[in-house]
C-alpha cells in the first residue's frame, strides 16, 4: 500500500469515527478529547502527517463541524490530495 493510501486510510478511518461520535449522545463524545495539533508519523513507506491531541499524544482524539486545528489542516489536505476534493484548507 503507498503513502497516499496508507495516510487516506488512517485518516478516513478517523474520519469515519469521528463521524460517528459526534452522533453520539454528549457522555460518549467526551470520552474522547479534540483533537488540536498534529505530528509527523514515519512508516516504512514515508512520513505523513496525523491529528493528534497534544494533552496526552494520543491519536484517539475527534473532530467535528466548527472545529478548528492543525489537525483539521491535515484532513483537509489529505481529502483534496486522496479524494480530489476542492476543500478550502484554512483549518476550520
Amino acid at each position: 500500500m503507498n503513502l497516499r493510501a496508507k495516510t487516506a486510510s488512517v485518516l478516513g478511518a478517523a474520519a469515519i469515527a469521528t463521524a460517528s461520535l459526534v452522533a453520539m449522545p454528549g457522555t460518549a463524545h467526551a470520552a474522547y478529547p479534540k483533537c488540536d495539533s498534529a505530528k509527523n508519523i514515519t512508516t516504512a513507506d514515508g512520513t505523513f502527517r496525523q491529528p493528534y491531541y497534544t494533552g496526552t499524544g494520543s491519536r484517539n482524539c475527534v473532530m467535528g463541524s466548527g472545529y478548528t486545528s492543525p489537525g483539521v489542516v491535515v484532513l483537509q489536505v489529505v481529502l483534496n490530495d486522496c479524494y480530489a476534493r476542492d476543500l478550502v484548507v484554512d483549518g476550520v
